[in-house]
């Protein structure tokens, strides 16, 4: 019979996602905000959910449709900065024809554009909740429960961690006898790696205080952005072509239905 941390083991080599990430939400840590050479000590604690009792993590998956500029933009807000439409997606493999984002990118494979059909793909997430007991981001409340949205890369390292634990080691996850996952920042052909990131050798109980917030944390499918409504799927193909073909975000086709980060308002200068 599999012992837990075996299963755990197995769950990461069952993963068939790609890569990349990113990290938004009241109290996330964003570990990308670390300097190469900085490290972060961070502690997960299990899923709330009942449906969820072996896995620290659920997958989401992300499209970042980037525009160049934006027109027909509000009065008094500037169009001339990049625009950026966040499109949370079903995981791969759940409902794939249904995700207009991927539909739109498949208008790109299709026409030989492999590499803007990548680009656009719809990126893996994985949520997870826990402590950060040492944090270069300068944040020292360690009871403090945070979001973690880990990228790709940094699962792969926590499934390299745990292929090392023993089948008799506790969960890393565990209350009382669980493992710091070490988040260290580095560089690799010019872009920031976390690929030396490890679990500490030495297991520790939380603290009192860090045992009281992980038993009220909320539900790890609760932290999920909700996916786009059908009005909202319905202009996600255009969307995709226009930004990946050089054409603006038109905020008089789409502003009532996706908001995008990158607008701001003009600044007036009076002198």
């Amino acid at each position: 019979m599999l012992t837990q941390l075996q299963k755990l083991q197995a769950a990461i080599a069952d993963s068939k996602t790609a890569n990349d990430g990113g990290d938004s939400g009241k109290n996330t840590f964003s570990h990308k905000k670390m300097a190469e050479g900085q490290s972060a000590r961070l502690r997960f604690v299990p899923d709330t959910d009942p449906d969820n009792p072996l896995l620290p993590w659920i997958e989401t998956a992300e499209s970042r449709i980037a525009f160049q500029s934006a027109i027909n933009v509000p009065e008094g807000f500037d169009g001339s900065k990049m625009a950026v439409i966040k499109v949370p997606c079903s995981v791969k493999g759940v409902d794939d024809d249904a995700c207009q984002v991927r539909q739109g990118c498949k208008t790109f494979f299709a026409a030989k554009e492999d590499t803007i059909g990548r680009k656009c793909w719809p990126k893996p997430n994985y949520i997870m909740q826990g402590f950060v007991n040492d944090n270069p981001l300068g944040d020292t409340e360690t009871d403090v429960l945070r979001r973690f949205a880990l990228t790709q890369q940094i699962y792969t390292a926590i499934g390299a961690g745990l292929g090392s634990l023993e089948a008799d080691d506790a969960m890393p996850q565990d209350i009382e006898k669980g493992l710091d996952f070490i988040l260290k920042a580095g560089e690799q052909g010019g872009f920031k790696s976390y690929s030396a990131s490890c679990f500490a050798r030495s297991s520790t109980a939380l603290t009192k205080e860090q045992k009281a917030a992980a038993k009220d944390a909320p539900m790890l499918k609760s932290l999920v952005a909700p996916l786009p409504t059908a009005d909202q799927q319905a202009v996600l193909i255009d969307m995709v072509i226009a930004a990946n073909t050089g054409q603006p975000y038109d905020y008089a086709l789409w502003g009532h239905l996706w908001t995008p980060f990158g607008l701001e308002k003009k600044v007036v200068n009076d002198k």
